[in-house]
């Protein structure tokens, strides 16, 4: 899988079934005009031994397509304690073993992907731009901290001037952290124009919605 990301650009297709990873799978920087999507019941899932910041990590690249696969991060095999960062550390520096990690990007949409039992965040962005989140389900994520206490971990996360976001119609369920939440490490790197609109959120340890660090973000439905 790794070497068909490697070609930057096109499509690949993940098989059908189970993929187990010990690393994260990486589209390689200034990848481009590339989709990734699923096949029957495609999904991505933690080996015990995994080690990564996210099980795909997209960096530096332009106008990728994820659909139609899951996400499955074995959190009960990694689980591990982790403490909340200082204010002004970025939480994309700090939180291991997420779903998805979108870093430096342009142009990313993530549609239909079922995101599980993961230990970090379901979806993490940081200083990302027209990143759109649509049908989207996450279940039964996050950690907690040395005291038991939650992290904020398990929903989605724009994070460091990541700008002209949406997330649509998704559904999550039972998440240790916040739902759908928005922050950053200083004034010149609050999040820029969002929307969350027409989406169903139950169960969570903190706050459903949470807008902090950020300018003209729009909630609704």
């Amino acid at each position: 899988m790794q070497k068909a990301l490697n070609q930057g650009t096109g499509l690949v297709r993940l098989p059908p079934g189970t993929i187990e990873l010990d690393t994260e799978l990486l589209v390689p920087p200034h990848a481009h005009d590339l989709e990734i999507i699923g096949s029957e019941k495609s999904v991505l899932r933690a080996s015990p031994k995994f080690q990564g910041r996210a099980l795909l990590s997209i960096h530096n690249a332009k106008r990728v397509r994820l659909s139609n696969f899951s996400i499955d991060g074995n959190r009960e095999a990694l689980n591990r304690p982790t403490e909340i960062p200082a204010r002004t550390t970025a939480y994309g520096m700090q939180f291991q073993r997420g779903g998805l990690l979108i870093e430096d990007s342009d142009n990313i949409a993530v549609s239909g992907v079922d995101i599980r039992e993961v230990v970090g965040f379901a979806i993490l962005a940081s200083r990302a731009r027209k990143v759109k989140i649509e049908k989207v389900n996450v279940d039964e994520s996050g950690s907690d901290n040395i005291k038991g206490v939650n992290n904020t971990s398990g929903g989605i996360l724009f994070e460091e001037l990541s700008e002209d976001f949406e997330v649509r119609d998704c559904t999550l369920r039972r998440i240790r952290g916040n739902g759908i939440w928005t922050r950053a490490t200083g004034f010149g790197t609050r999040n820029q124009r969002g929307i969350i609109a027409g989406n169903s959120i139950e169960m969570v340890g903190r706050r459903a919605i949470e807008i902090g660090h950020a300018n003209r973000v729009r909630v609704e439905n």
